[in-house]
């Protein structure tokens, strides 16, 4: 029996449909113009600082405006992360293999905005 096991949080215990989806639904972006500004945003704003973070929102306001997208900071953040919800069968599994006694660890690569909407909507319990 495993002592540990590691487990990435989204997609895993995190769930949610593909933002570049989401845009191409509601805002008619394109997913192949979406995807590389996704990927060049997040490539930013995950790298590790030594400096002052980079804001997400101000990378994303170019984008915005150019697919004409009318939307501020927090109705932004709200449209991505809104979709996101718990995956109830992986905490009821997580639940029953801290009882085993295995020691679980959950990473990720999130940026601060996210985090911060993570320790609100799903505190650790």
């Amino acid at each position: 029996m495993p002592k540990a096991i590691i487990f990435d949080l989204n997609g895993i215990f995190i769930q949610s449909p593909k933002l570049s989806d989401r845009f191409r639904d509601k805002f008619g972006v394109p997913v192949s113009e979406f995807l590389p500004v996704l990927k060049e945003i997040m490539d930013k704003v995950r790298r590790p600082q030594d400096g002052p973070a980079y804001a997400c929102f101000a990378l994303w306001q170019p984008y915005l405006e150019k697919w004409g997208v009318k939307l501020n900071e927090k109705e932004f953040f709200n449209f991505w992360f809104s979709a996101e919800k718990a995956n109830e069968e992986m905490l009821t599994l997580a639940k029953e293999l801290k009882q085993q006694g295995i020691k679980l660890f959950i990473l990720s690569n999130n940026f601060a905005e996210r985090t911060k909407f993570y320790d609100k909507k799903f505190p650790c319990t």
